[in-house]
């Protein structure tokens, strides 16, 4: 996304945590690619009717995660910027160049009243069967979220990841993982430098060689 500031003029860019897995590691998109759609959204192309579809089912249900996490998580304290309260933080000058600037943005799901926990819903395959164990390719947003609310000064300890269908709700407590972060934070660098100075990127990086320990399931409910 790309936006232009009234008061100086600047050229500002917005490279959003849910797109990390790409911007970051190439994963369905590479990173070449998502530079140029950066620089121009109107090359992004229109998703397939299969991802519409899967698409609109997890933004549809987004409501039934959140009342599960209200229902099981929540010790009767409402959480803030959920459904259309949503706020869309900011990590302002991640990186700059003369007039042009690079934020990062999130938009999570929701944050705990204590302003502790990030919540995250998905809702995915329409309603099939969960995978058995944590799917990685959250961490990136995962990761990206925490780092973006941790600038804006919340006291972050952990996201829980809650995926809903209508048989199932699941709670993954991810924690925050400081190397990982470093990691990621080391390749959004890559990808900024390229968009800002035109330096070369590999359409994916190195893959990632620590360890992913900062996970567990909290819990998992039949709802049907």
């Amino acid at each position: 996304m790309k936006k232009q500031t009234q008061d100086n003029l600047q050229n500002r860019y917005q490279l959003h945590s849910s797109q990390f897995i790409n911007i970051a590691f190439g994963k369905y998109t590479n990173r070449n690619d998502m530079v140029n759609f950066i620089k121009d959204p109107s090359l992004v192309p229109e998703p397939n009717e299969f991802a519409r579809k899967r698409m609109n089912w997890g933004s549809k249900h987004e409501v039934d995660g959140i009342a599960n996490w209200l229902i099981r998580c929540s010790e009767g304290k409402f959480p803030n910027h959920t459904l259309d309260d949503q706020k869309d933080f900011l990590f302002e000058d991640f990186d700059k160049l003369d007039t042009t600037s690079i934020d990062l943005s999130s938009k999570p799901d929701g944050l705990s009243q204590d302003e502790k926990t990030i919540i995250e819903v998905k809702c995915p395959n329409e309603g099939g069967k969960l995978r058995e164990d944590f799917d990685l390719t959250r961490l990136p947003q995962i990761f990206g979220q925490q780092l973006v609310l941790k600038k804006n000064g919340f006291p972050i300890e952990k996201t829980q990841l809650c995926e809903w269908t209508p048989h199932t709700f699941r709670v993954w407590n991810v924690y925050p993982d400081e190397k990982f972060e470093e990691h990621l934070i080391s390749l959004l660098k890559e990808f900024t430098k390229c968009l800002l100075v035109g330096e070369e990127i590999t359409d994916k990086p190195k893959r990632y060689s620590g360890k992913y320990e900062t996970y567990e399931k909290a819990f998992e409910v039949k709802l049907k």
